[in-house]
């Protein structure tokens, strides 16, 4: 019983982290986004480029 008590916890965990991965990535992309176009629109676009890059390369 305990060996399946530990299992159904363990199951629970990585669920919780792959959804607080999941909801914090996008929000932190974004947030660095607003804020690369705040402090120097010419590195953003850069930064945009760059995300571009990376999403069609892992897509």
């Amino acid at each position: 019983m305990t060996r399946m008590t530990t299992d159904v916890m363990n199951v629970q965990q990585a669920f919780q982290m792959s959804i607080r991965i999941c909801v914090r990535a996008p929000i932190m992309l974004v947030s660095a986004m607003v804020m690369t176009f705040l402090i120097h629109p010419r590195f953003a676009l850069i930064f945009l480029i760059v995300i571009i890059c990376l999403a069609a390369v892992l897509a």
